[in-house]
Formats: structure tokens, sequence, C-alpha cells
């Protein structure tokens, strides 16, 4: 998958939905960012199951992964 997206969007975008992931939780499987990319809007969703956060910014391309 490729899409584009400047660089410092990117890392803002991503700091900010990864705050929610807990770099102290016991269990890895339960802290994750998804990337969803659809209809030209890449959003960041970060969660550790207790809180979430989402964010959104343009881009040019679909799809979706996590990490």
């Amino acid at each position: 998958m490729n899409f584009s997206i400047e660089k410092d969007i990117l890392l803002k975008a991503v700091s900010i939905a990864d705050s929610a992931v807990s770099s102290k939780n016991i269990n890895t499987s339960l802290g994750y960012c998804l990337f969803n990319i659809h209809d030209n809007l890449l959003t960041i969703s970060g969660t550790d199951n207790d809180i979430a956060i989402r964010h959104k910014c343009d881009v040019i391309s679909d799809g979706s992964f996590s990490f």
C-alpha cells in the first residue's frame, strides 16, 4: 500500500494517537495504533482498552494497517 503525506503531519498524528497506548502495559496486545485510509482521509486510532484517541488528516490513497 502506498500513500502520500507530509512527514511532519504524520509524525504529529502518530504522536497524538500513540499517547493513548501505555508503554507500561504488561499485555502489549491490548495497546495498538490502527491506521485506516479511506476517501483520502487517514484516521489513526490509538488505544490501551481504557482510553482511545482518534486523529484524522488528509492523504492520497486508501488502505489500512496496524502496529
